[in-house]
């Protein structure tokens, strides 16, 4: 079975992730996927403590499972709820087949109040910093922040092109460069 770094790579390879349409399923799949991903594998070192292999084998195939059942209806907050509940399900198929039975082992409540518990602290950790990061920007970035992800939408963002005197490609450019500046910022702040 191939794994979904390999299969995203080959893609990639073929196409570049700038050259994808917009509500195209690699883009959207890939963007919540690297947004999702270090807060996954919090959760699941929850279950499966420091056996980074194991951890590594849940979120691959978690995320296959996401891939083949992709929903077009998705937002990030759906595509979370799913790969978490893949994510969990993998992680307790994995202990059942792997974990020896003289260890000790917490009940699967615990281990997903633990988890939730994880989960909660690695994004607030994460949202902290994005807000030291959104400080940075100057007013004009965080307007063309503001104009797609507060006002949500194609008109906002054309709205601010026309006040901008600029295209709304070049809006929606400037929209990716920020999107970049953000996700290194917040990777180097990250002391989770």
């Amino acid at each position: 079975m191939e794994s979904l770094s390999t299969v995203l790579s080959s893609y990639l390879d073929q196409q570049s992730l700038e050259t994808l349409g917009e509500n195209d399923k690699v883009r959207r799949f890939t963007e919540y996927y690297i947004v999702t991903r270090p807060v996954l594998k919090a959760y699941l070192s929850a279950f499966l403590a420091s056996n980074d292999a194991a951890i590594e084998d849940c979120i691959q195939e978690a995320s296959l499972v996401v891939w083949k059942k992709w929903d077009e209806q998705w937002d990030l907050d759906g595509f979370q709820k799913f790969i978490f509940v893949t994510g969990k399900f993998k992680a307790l198929s994995w202990l059942k087949k792997h974990q020896p039975a003289k260890k000790v082992r917490l009940s699967n409540s615990l281990m997903e109040r633990l988890a939730d518990k994880t989960i909660e602290l690695e994004r607030d950790a994460r949202l902290d910093s994005l807000h030291l990061c959104m400080e940075k920007l100057s007013p004009k970035h965080r307007e063309i922040l503001d104009a797609r992800y507060v006002q949500q939408g194609g008109k906002a963002i054309g709205e601010l092109a026309e006040k901008m005197d600029r295209s709304v490609g070049a809006i929606y450019k400037q929209l990716e460069r920020l999107r970049t500046i953000l996700r290194d910022c917040v990777s180097k702040n990250k002391s989770f």
